[in-house]
């Protein structure tokens, strides 16, 4: 019997992928293997969320692979960031781009596939509001455990045309609100298991590691 794979276009509808404070979590632990100026690529690895807030635009930013579903071999297209970008891929702004590509793709075939799909790809509707919810919660919970410090206060222009650079100034007001948000230390997650997100962070920055190398 062939498997029934419902229509995942919903399903890509309402992604979530890793948070600004997981990007910087994941950075952080990545630049404590080079040499480089950890400050731009912690940078970088915000920028493919500056854009329109609508599917295509976020699509484009992240070089989603046209036509993927959620059992392809990928889902987001870092290698073709690299290539598009060879010139720049030696800045750290680029490094952490490229960072934040391979990050939301091991969230999205690791957690955002096990609480938000089900084993038809089909989005789990009942999880959806505590999904979100709990990313404010685990939020507060990395900044204190990993003592994030919120130094980006701006961002130079970048020659990276899948983003929308008019929203720069708004993901730095997302980036002070979720500092100024930063309340419990403790991680009180109603959905997300804190072992699951603490491995996911540790396989996001080993794999960051790795494809970095080589690129370098």
């Amino acid at each position: 019997m062939v498997p029934f794979i419902c229509n995942q276009k919903k399903s890509w509808e309402v992604i979530k992928v890793a948070s600004r404070i997981i990007h910087l979590v994941i950075s952080k632990k990545v630049s404590q293997n080079f040499d480089f100026d950890a400050l731009k690529f912690s940078v970088g690895n915000l920028l493919p969320d500056c854009h329109e807030r609508n599917n295509e635009a976020k699509y484009m930013s992240h070089f989603r692979i046209r036509n993927s579903q959620f059992n392809s071999k990928r889902l987001l297209d870092y290698k073709e960031f690299a290539n598009k970008y060879s010139n720049y891929i030696k800045d750290e702004v680029y490094l952490g781009y490229f960072s934040h590509l391979i990050s939301d793709e091991i969230w999205l075939k690791g957690i955002y596939s096990k609480y938000m799909l089900d084993e038809n790809y089909c989005i789990k509707e009942e999880n959806r509001g505590t999904y979100y919810k709990d990313y404010g919660r685990l939020n507060s919970y990395l900044i204190h455990k990993f003592q994030l410090k919120n130094d980006i206060k701006q961002i130079d222009p970048v020659t990276i045309n899948e983003i929308d650079h008019s929203k720069i100034s708004d993901l730095l007001i997302g980036l002070d609100s979720d500092f100024d948000k930063n309340e419990s230390t403790t991680c009180e997650l109603k959905l997300f298991s804190e072992s699951d997100i603490l491995n996911y962070i540790e396989e996001a920055a080993d794999c960051v590691t790795d494809k970095i190398k080589k690129v370098l």
